[in-house]
């Protein structure tokens, strides 16, 4: 599969919610292959990059901007309706 085009981004997402996508993509197979872990994670800043079958979905956050999403364009319809969207 491509990680290209069909992209999406988000952004102003709270940190809960990203804790929030982190969890449900795992628990669809989405492996972490990079996470932020300096002594400030997750208090002022976090970076979360996950992948499965070639695409990758990225999350950050700061505690100034709050968080950003960026990934496939089904992904992140997923993540918004799980009833609605293809699972991941």
């Amino acid at each position: 599969m491509s990680d290209g085009a069909d992209r999406v981004k988000r952004e102003d997402i709270p940190a809960d919610a990203l804790h929030t996508m982190i969890a449900r993509l795992r628990e669809k197979g989405w492996q972490v292959t990079y996470a932020y872990d300096n002594y400030d994670a997750w208090i002022d800043y976090a970076r979360v990059v996950l992948t499965l079958d070639g695409e990758t979905f990225d999350l950050e956050w700061d505690n100034w901007e709050e968080g950003r999403v960026s990934g496939p364009a089904r992904v992140m319809a997923w993540l918004a309706d799980p009833a609605a969207g293809e699972s991941p």
